[in-house]
């Protein structure tokens, strides 16, 4: 359900600041923490051994799990 983000649909989102701020939140470092986060969330009931996950991605899925494995 994702829409891509034109010139016209950043401009909504006000001045070159703001832009800059909404744009972060699409940088790897902050997907990778957000993928992280749902990762606790979903394993927090679970032993230790079983809090591991497997990840797949392609193209910019697997730039950010490049990132994710360099976080680790």
């Amino acid at each position: 359900m994702s829409t891509t983000i034109t010139a016209a649909t950043l401009r909504r989102r006000g001045d070159a600041q703001k832009q800059a701020e909404y744009l972060r939140h699409f940088r790897a470092d902050n997907i990778v923490r957000d993928c992280e986060a749902v990762r606790r969330l979903l394993t927090a009931d679970h032993p230790e051994d079983l809090k591991k996950w497997t990840v797949l991605g392609q193209s910019y899925g697997g730039f950010c799990i490049g990132t994710y494995l360099s976080f680790q």
